[in-house]
């Protein structure tokens, strides 16, 4: 499983650029399938900017 998450600074008005406006960070996480009693290993990935505040 692979998830994108991007967080936007606040206020979260609509941005009428094409870029989509400006982002504090972007990041995916991924997790391989396990075997039934195997716990997931969560990778992180930092795309863009600082994930500090980012699990």
């Amino acid at each position: 499983m692979r998830t994108e998450f991007v967080c936007i600074p606040r206020p979260i008005p609509r941005s009428d650029k094409p870029d989509g406006g400006p982002i504090n960070y972007r990041v995916t996480h991924h997790a391989k399938s396990c075997k039934k009693g195997e716990r997931p290993v969560l990778v992180q990935h930092v795309l863009e900017r600082n994930a500090d505040l980012c699990i």
